[in-house]
């Protein structure tokens, strides 16, 4: 969606004076709003036999594949002709197509609830046009429903098989009680493993899209991508390896950060990257220190690996290492013989199984990323980042690649050290192969390193970095989670209006920017809003 998303607005319910009626915003046409009573007023809400008090579902339907319904069922109580169980449809409409990064945002917005209501008493003449600048800032007015990940599989699939969206999620009450309770270990682990998977699986997404482009030399239009600024090219992008023309590799660099701003919304960013990349060492002003001492001899390269050392030293086995000798060596074949022997000891082991896709893509046309992750700092954690790039890596180049170029993965260890941060990042702008870097793990460490790679034109999309200032440091950098404020914001409504809930304790660290995310601003009188 647009940076400002701006759907059409419909509300189907009974209002004061003149009972039940439809309002739409002027830019719904009179067709659309037919085909919202009767997909989904009428289908969704039986008077005859009404849900109970408090309930609420959510509902996407496509009419046709460039006309989208999507919003929230409410039961709302009694209107003024006594009527009990008075529904309260809220919809909002999209006249374009969708794209998978769309339908992500449009389950985003149905897990968080609408942007604003109108009063059934004094209804208005009109809708206005729905304005929100992002979605993980507006405040929802009611709570929405979240979207289960077995309907957000299949409708990603529907979509990509060409079939219109059709859907209805009512709130189930147990997981209404679930939301609030405290994850285990092992879900936090399995979750970070889908974020992996999920920043890759965008990355591929948007370079599939470049790749299908027609018209490889043709100019960039505004027709191509959502309202770029005007900015003139000053630079010469990348080549992909193996080849590639100029207008094809700034047309893939568009839509890799394009994918990142349909994820993270809000950021005019497509234009910049037309203004090519700057290579120069990033000479930090933050006065950033790593928490490890650093000798001068050091240097960052010893923490990144296309498949030359191991950087999980708890996995080796000897036929790991034995291949990563290979990989050095330049003898491939050996490699990806002992590293597929690696992996029948150890199956779980998401570096042999980069390692081995790289071996297998080395020899052939391919694209590069970067993933940084704290194997040195989290090691759990940076292992299940890896298992969910590793996935996504696999599907990608078991799917015959990207317009014929297999995806390889350069890994490297931040020990979650900003400062080690920083000196990568450094590294992966200096290298013109790589187009965009999945990193970094905590906050701390993707703060220091966003402004690196902003100055350096190089597109960095976190999973797992949740402070809330991240967002205004540029627009190459990007996230796939909500902000801790955001979560916040949400989970402090449920408890105190849903389950009640009036004693709550706090454990934070007061010098952890995810914590400080925490912290609302202070009023002039000192108190806080």
């Amino acid at each position: 969606m647009d940076s400002l998303l701006v759907p059409g607005q419909l509300i189907y319910t009974s209002f004061a004076g003149i009972g039940f009626k439809t309002l739409a915003s002027g830019q719904v046409p009179t067709d659309i709003q037919q085909a919202f009573i009767e997909l989904v007023a009428f289908r969704h809400w039986d008077a005859s036999n009404p849900p109970s008090s408090g309930y609420r579902a959510v509902y996407l339907h496509q009419v046709t594949p460039k006309h989208t319904l999507f919003g929230w069922l409410y039961e709302d109580g009694v209107d003024d002709r006594s009527r009990r169980h008075v529904p309260y449809f809220i919809c909002y409409y999209l006249m374009q197509p969708v794209s998978a990064f769309q339908l992500e945002n449009i389950f985003t917005w149905l897990h968080n609830g609408p942007v604003a209501m109108i009063d059934r008493h004094s209804p208005p003449a009109t809708l206005e046009t729905i304005v929100v600048a992002d979605l993980w800032s507006y405040q929802p007015v009611r709570p929405g429903v979240a979207i289960p990940s077995v309907v957000r599989k299949r409708s990603h699939i529907a979509l990509q098989q060409g079939e219109l969206l059709d859907l209805f999620v009512p709130v189930d009450q147990q997981e209404m009680v679930s939301e609030v309770k405290e994850q285990t270990y092992s879900q936090q682990k399995a979750n970070l493993s889908v974020y992996g998977h999920q920043v890759v699986g965008y990355i591929v997404e948007g370079i599939e899209t470049a790749a299908a482009a027609p018209n490889e030399n043709a100019a960039i239009t505004e027709t191509e991508v959502i309202k770029p600024p005007a900015i003139t090219p000053n630079k010469t992008s990348k080549a992909l390896y193996g080849g590639g023309t100029t207008g094809e590799t700034i047309r893939l660099l568009i839509y890799i950060v394009l994918a990142g701003y349909l994820i993270g919304g809000g950021l005019w960013l497509v234009g910049k990257l037309l203004s090519g990349r700057t290579v120069e060492p990033y000479r930090s002003q933050s006065g950033v220190k790593s928490k490890s001492s650093v000798a001068t001899t050091y240097s960052p390269q010893e923490r990144i690996s296309l498949g030359a050392k191991i950087l999980v030293t708890a996995d080796t086995t000897a036929d790991k290492q034995a291949g990563v000798q290979a990989f050095a060596s330049g003898n491939l074949t050996t490699a990806i013989t002992k590293l597929q022997l690696s992996l029948q000891l150890n199956r779980n082991d998401p570096e042999a199984l980069i390692y081995l896709n790289n071996a297998k893509a080395a020899q052939l046309r391919r694209l590069k990323i970067a993933v940084s992750v704290p194997t040195g700092g989290n090691l759990d954690a940076a292992k299940e980042i890896l298992r969910g790039v590793a996935q996504a890596q696999s599907e990608v180049n078991q799917s015959g690649g990207i317009n014929g170029s297999l995806l390889q993965v350069e890994i490297a260890n931040d020990d979650n050290d900003p400062a080690e941060a920083q000196h990568l990042a450094s590294e992966f702008v200096k290298d013109s192969s790589i187009l965009a870097v999945v990193g970094h793990n905590t906050s701390d460490a993707s703060f220091a390193a966003a402004p690196v790679y902003q100055q350096g034109g190089l597109v960095m999309i976190s999973p797992t970095s949740y402070a809330s200032n991240l967002s205004g440091i540029g627009s190459y950098i990007f996230r796939t989670v909500p902000s801790s404020r955001a979560m916040a914001s949400i989970l402090s409504r449920y408890a105190l209006r849903t389950a009640n809930i009036k004693n709550i304790a706090i454990c934070a660290d007061s010098q952890a920017l995810v914590s400080q995310s925490y912290e609302l601003p202070r009023r002039v009188d000192g108190r806080g809003f």
